[in-house]
This record gives C-alpha cells, sequence and structure tokens, in this order.
C-alpha cells in the first residue's frame, strides 16, 4: 500500500456534490527504484530518443533500455501511443505486435535497425518470465503487469495479428482452445492461473473448464467484469427479454427499496440514453457497413475489422454460448455489483464464487489507475495463498 508517487496540489479538484473529482487529478511523473545496479543508460542516439519517448508516454524517469514497457505500466492502448511516435523518428512502419515482442528499447533497437526484419508471431507475450511463482496468464490483457509482485511470472494471450480468417473467432470454445494451445508452448503442464477481462472473461472462463477436462488442475481463476452469459442459449429475441426481465427480478429481491428505485431508474434511463446516443447511431452505422462487406463476400476495412471481431461479433458469440458448470473456483470483480447480475455465478461455478466491488471504476476504466491496483492486491493476495507463492515464507 506504499503510494509509488507524491503530486502536491494548491487545492483538490472537486465534483459539483463536493467530492474529490478522480478524473481531473492530474497523473503523477514516477521515479522507477531499481534494486542495486540494474538501470542500463541508454547508448545510442536511437535509445536516447526511444527512451524519451517512453519517459513522455509512461510518465515515468529514467527508462532504461532493459527495463520493461508493460512492467512500467504500458498496455495496448498506449503500446498504440508508443508505436506511432516511433514510426515519426524512424519512418518505419510496424506493427504494434512488434513492441508486444520486443518490449524493451534494447530489443527494439535491434529490429529498428534490421534492414528486413519479420515480427516472429506468437500469441503469447512474456512479460515476466521469471520468478518463482506459478505464471499468472491474462487473456488480453497487461494492464496488471506494473502493479504485481515481482516473483510473480506474468503472460499475455493476445489476439492474433492480421489473421483474415474468422474460423479461430467463430466460437468462445475455438478461441479458448488456441489460447490453451498457446499456453502450453510455454507451459507445458498445470497448475494454471488465469484472468480475463468483459468478453475475455468468458473465454477465460471456458480455458478453465477445458483445461480441467483434461486433467490439469486451475487453482484460481479470475473474472474482471465479465458479461451476462445467462442468455447464453436463447434462440429469439421474446426468450432472451423474457430472460432478461428474469434476472433483473432476481437482482430487484436482493436490494432495499431504496435500491430497487435506483436500480429500476438506472436501467430505463440507461437504456433511453443508449437508444437515441451517437454512440449507438454510429454503432450501428458500422455494423451495417461490415454487413455489406460480408454479403458480397469480402471482408471489412482493416479499421473495422477490428470493431466487427471484438464488437458486433463478439457480441454474437457470447450470446451463443452455452456455459458448462465449472467445477472449480473463481474470483470475479465488478465495477458496480447493481449492474450485473450477482447470482448467476453460482450456478456455472460450484467450486466457490468470491465477488469484489471494485467503487468508483467503471466498466472501461476498471484496469486502469487507481483502480487495478485494487485488483492487484486481491489477486495477489489469492496467489500468495498457494503452496510455494507465500512471499512470507520465502523471505
Amino acid at each position: 500500500m506504499m503510494p509509488s508517487a507524491f503530486v502536491f496540489l494548491d487545492s483538490l479538484p472537486m465534483t459539483p456534490n463536493k467530492k474529490v473529482d478522480r478524473k481531473a487529478l492530474p497523473v503523477p511523473d514516477r521515479f522507477i527504484q531499481r534494486p542495486g545496479n540494474a538501470y542500463t543508460a541508454p547508448k545510442s542516439e536511437l535509445e536516447v530518443q526511444l527512451a524519451g519517448i517512453w519517459e513522455s508516454i509512461l510518465r515515468v524517469r529514467p527508462v532504461g533500455t532493459t527495463d520493461n514497457f508493460f512492467e512500467l505500466g504500458g498496455h495496448s492502448l498506449l503500446a498504440v501511443r508508443l508505436v506511432s511516435e516511433i514510426r515519426k523518428i524512424t519512418g518505419k512502419d510496424f506493427p504494434v505486435m512488434a513492441l508486444f515482442h520486443n518490449p524493451t528499447i534494447e530489443k527494439l533497437c535491434v529490429i529498428i535497425t534490421e534492414k528486413k526484419w519479420a515480427v516472429r508471431w506468437s500469441s503469447v507475450v512474456k512479460v515476466r518470465e521469471s520468478g518463482s511463482h506459478i505464471p499468472l496468464f491474462c487473456v488480453h490483457s497487461a494492464n496488471l503487469a506494473r502493479f504485481m509482485e515481482p516473483t510473480q511470472p506474468l503472460y499475455i494471450l493476445t489476439r492474433p495479428s492480421k489473421d483474415d480468417n474468422l474460423a479461430p473467432y467463430s466460437t468462445i470454445a475455438k478461441i479458448a482452445k488456441k489460447n490453451i494451445l498457446e499456453m502450453r508452448t510455454v507451459r507445458p503442464k498445470g497448475p494454471y492461473v488465469i484472468t480475463g477481462n468483459c468478453l475475455w472473461a468468458v473465454v477465460a472462463l471456458e480455458m478453465a473448464h477445458q483445461l480441467i477436462m483434461q486433467g490439469e488442475e486451475v487453482p484460481f481463476l479470475f473474472l474482471v467484469e465479465p458479461p451476462d452469459i445467462c442468455l447464453g442459449n436463447q434462440t429469439d429475441q421474446e426468450s432472451a427479454v423474457r430472460s432478461r426481465l428474469i434476472s433483473h427480478g432476481r437482482n430487484l429481491g436482493l436490494f432495499r427499496n431504496s435500491e430497487k428505485i435506483e436500480y429500476i431508474a438506472r436501467k430505463f434511463l440507461g437504456l433511453i440514453k443508449r437508444k437515441t446516443s451517437r454512440g449507438y447511431i454510429n454503432y450501428m452505422v458500422k455494423i451495417i457497413v461490415c454487413k455489406t462487406y460480408l454479403f458480397f463476400g469480402q471482408l471489412p476495412p482493416h479499421d473495422l475489422r477490428r470493431f466487427y471481431l471484438y464488437a458486433y461479433h463478439a457480441n454474437k458469440i457470447i450470446k451463443s454460448y452455452i456455459p458448462w458448470v465449472y467445477p472449480g473456483k473463481a474470483v470475479v470483480f465488478y465495477a458496480d455489483k447493481m449492474s450485473a447480475d450477482v447470482q448467476q455465478w453460482s450456478k456455472f461455478v460450484s467450486g466457490g464464487v468470491e465477488v469484489h466491488e471494485v467503487p468508483g471504476a467503471g466498466h472501461i476504466d476498471i484496469l486502469g489507475e487507481p483502480y487495478v491496483n485494487i485488483l492487484a492486491g486481491i489477486i495477489g493476495k489469492c496467489l500468495n495463498t498457494l503452496p510455494g507463492n507465500d512471499v512470507k515464507k520465502q523471505l
């Protein structure tokens, strides 16, 4: 719980309700503390330029040539910005995945200066290989890297890059099967610890189930803001609406009268705002364009293909997913318990469910600071209960 940075302000920004406006707080510059002489200073002109870009985007300093981008707080959105800045100074066009597989300035300089090079593709990104703990596999998210114990090995299972074949995305089960094959390339045998966010939480759940069916051990499964999968095997719109009403009725039975009113108002107002918002209209236009391309047997343009796979198509495969009863244990994180079906996990997870609420977080920013600190702390405590993972015993 020791703060990593201190920022002095003349006054705290406040909301109209006289509460601290966390979103208006300035992002602190962080100084990296390293044990011993772990800092490797940039030497060449290119290394100095890259170090400056990293310090500007990550807001940390000083950045050494062997520092890992993701351990310093980098994630996929910052990776896009970083690669864009590198393109400006080098004039080379290379994919964001090059950073995922070469996450240090030292490694990046090698591929940038090569005349002919190709990204050696793998869905597994090795963020931290060393450490005495059982590795943590994060499905499609790197945000936890900087906040985990240094003894915690961590890998990211990413999506395929420039993959024009939609077959691997056709079902949750196929995505999970593919991820397991990739995961076994770095860890052939269990036990396995997996975490996933939103759609990828459902993929993580399916992965854990498949692993147990293969005779492997999954001591912990962490699900962050998982979507509602109670509607998995609905066949028509009428039954889907009926199932939603049953779900809402079940939730209302758990709340006090004041909470019931707030819950109904939130759902009703949210529905009106969602259907009339500019974002929803833009969403529908994109879907129509994508479907038009697919109708004529063509793939959508690259800038729309990601939207199709991770918005429309993702929502579609979640609704068609029929979950098995998972015999293991799950730790579930919600930004707001009132926004979720708080009973569904007892039906799908028979080994026990531990639910945590992250106050103040939203669905999108729950993996951003300061909320990711809470998640990492709880996950770390859970992992320390595993045999051989007790930090105090090691010390």
